[in-house]
């Protein structure tokens, strides 16, 4: 909770939009991520056995007279359904006799469902994650397999995208014929789907073996429905609520590690692109056309271009992947509960035309040191509900050898009516011609009640000064340095220069890379 809380960053807050009233009458949470619980746990993660979605933390945060509504508004991206769990009204067990709705599930001590099944039952949907845990033993680790059959009975005719999620091992059968099929164990869920074409009201036989012969065993059951408007259906909630959240961005479905996606934007599960999805961008400005208050939360692993909404968008939140309680931590920042404090850890740019070709490994042209553009937010950027002012910077001494310290001080208060925390961050240049680009050398995240002031000391070894010549020694050379200190790389309203002198020092040894930083 308290990492997805101190991770929000609050990009934007123009009139002071943030944060929402829980007495709020209406609020409509409106977007591709706002229900969805993948989009908490990013790549390479633990299985949480409870987490909270952005719309149910804000369900739970309001109080019980406000109505929220919900919609989906659009497709992740061009070419990436929305799926859900297939409805247990749309599943029949098959047993006939049997009058609950769903699947026969047949659980087996054994991944390849041999022999006798430990236990049967019906289960209504196939969404189960049941991290780390066997569902037969309760115990953490072991093996086991389950074969789930019935019919599928779909509302509609048309073109339905059918999926399977799970880890290890599944086959899904439709009448008979093997539709999707992942015979072998990777070290992560594997989605894959299938469009077909389905005819209302007609019961299809479905048959679905899983086996798990690892940890983390899950299994979903999916699809998504055709011909949905759903930017109709949230801009007609978005018409009946006083203020609108937009849940976008990004997903571990879009951005990872050797993923089977080939869509605009995204290759393999890199990234081409640096803009918010179209699909997301026009549902964006179709919502912001209503004229109703807008807070834009984004869900991302890197960086998103959000240029637009940037410009017409009053309140942005970057929520990143926040992890099991990103919905209670972002309910939290959203109606104040938690006053926001992140600071961006990349640089945010306006568009990819911006950067060198993403085949140039070098780092010439971009990141906060190299980049000679305007960001669209700089890296260290983080508001707060409350304003700090910074003074009085004090460096120790002109002059300092190589191989010593220097101290610098610089004054914080808490200059609004908030408690808060600030980042108070320390670059510097060194006046080196060519390597001269600003660097990060400290930061240190402080509390500050309203009215309160704060000394902040950054302890500078000059250690940390030191660069590689052609023998590759780490050498400190004499040198005059300049010291900027603010709340992020755009954002640096203190400024003084020191010296480094005596005779150049090789620190090869003996570096240092980060300073000291302590409230005195």
């Amino acid at each position: 909770m308290r990492t997805a809380q101190e991770s929000s960053v609050l990009l934007k807050n123009e009139g002071d939009l943030l944060p929402l009233q829980k007495d709020v009458g209406s609020i409509a949470v409106i977007g591709p991520n706002a229900d969805d619980l993948q989009i908490l746990l990013g790549n390479y993660c633990g299985t949480p056995e409870t987490a909270v979605s952005p719309l149910e933390g804000i369900r739970r945060k309001v109080l019980p007279d406000t109505v929220v509504y919900h919609a989906k508004g659009c497709v992740l991206a061009d070419g990436m359904p929305l799926l859900e769990p297939i409805p247990a009204a749309n599943l029949r067990p098959s047993t006939q006799m049997v009058a609950e709705m769903g699947l026969n599930g047949r659980y087996y001590p054994t991944p390849n469902c041999t022999g006798t099944p430990q236990f049967e039952r019906v289960d209504s949907q196939i969404n189960f994650t049941w991290a780390d845990t066997n569902p037969l033993t309760g115990q953490w680790g072991d093996h086991f397999g389950v074969q789930w059959e019935g019919f599928l009975v779909p509302p509609v005719s048309g073109t339905y995208t059918l999926a399977a999620n799970g880890f290890s091992e599944y086959h899904l059968y439709l009448d008979g014929k093997l539709i999707l099929d992942h015979p072998q164990m990777e070290h992560h869920p594997i989605l894959q789907s299938k469009e077909i074409a389905l005819e209302a009201g007609r019961f299809y036989s479905v048959k679905l073996d899983y086996a798990n012969r690892g940890l983390d065993p899950q299994m979903q059951l999916m699809w998504a429905m055709p011909d949905v408007d759903y930017a109709s259906q949230a801009l007609e909630v978005a018409e009946k609520a006083d203020v609108v959240v937009m849940v976008m961005g990004l997903s571990p479905r879009l951005e990872g590690e050797e993923m089977p996606i080939q869509i605009d934007g995204f290759a393999g599960g890199d990234r081409t692109d640096i803009k918010l999805p179209a699909t997301q961008e026009d549902l964006l400005q179709k919502i912001h056309a209503l004229g109703k208050p807008v807070v834009l939360v984004i869900n991302n692993g890197s960086a998103l271009a959000v240029s637009w909404a940037a410009k017409n968008i009053p309140a942005i939140v970057d929520a990143w992947y926040p992890g099991q309680a990103g919905g209670t931590a972002l309910a939290d920042v959203l109606f104040g509960d938690h006053n926001p404090a992140g600071r961006l850890p990349v640089t945010f740019y306006n568009s990819v035309d911006d950067l060198p070709p993403f085949e140039d490994y070098g780092v010439n042209g971009r990141t906060y040191r190299y980049f000679n553009g305007k960001p669209l937010f700089p890296f260290g950027h983080g508001l707060s509900y409350t304003s700090f002012e910074y003074s009085n910077l004090q460096i120790g001494k002109p002059d300092v050898q190589a191989g010593d310290k220097v101290v610098m001080k610089v004054n914080i208060a808490n200059s609004g009516s908030r408690a808060g925390d600030e980042v108070v961050q320390l670059y510097i240049r060194q006046m080196e011609g060519a390597r001269s680009a600003m660097k990060l050398k400290g930061f240190l995240r402080i509390a500050l009640e309203p009215g309160e002031c704060k000394t902040v000391a950054f302890h500078l070894h000059t250690n940390q000064l030191g660069l590689y010549d052609d023998e590759m020694r780490y050498m400190v050379q004499p040198q005059a340095v300049v010291a900027l200190i603010g709340r992020s790389a755009g954002d640096l309203p203190l400024a003084g220069t020191f010296n480094v002198v005596g005779e150049p020092m090789d620190a090869t040894e003996n570096k240092v890379f980060f300073c000291e930083v302590v409230v005195e």
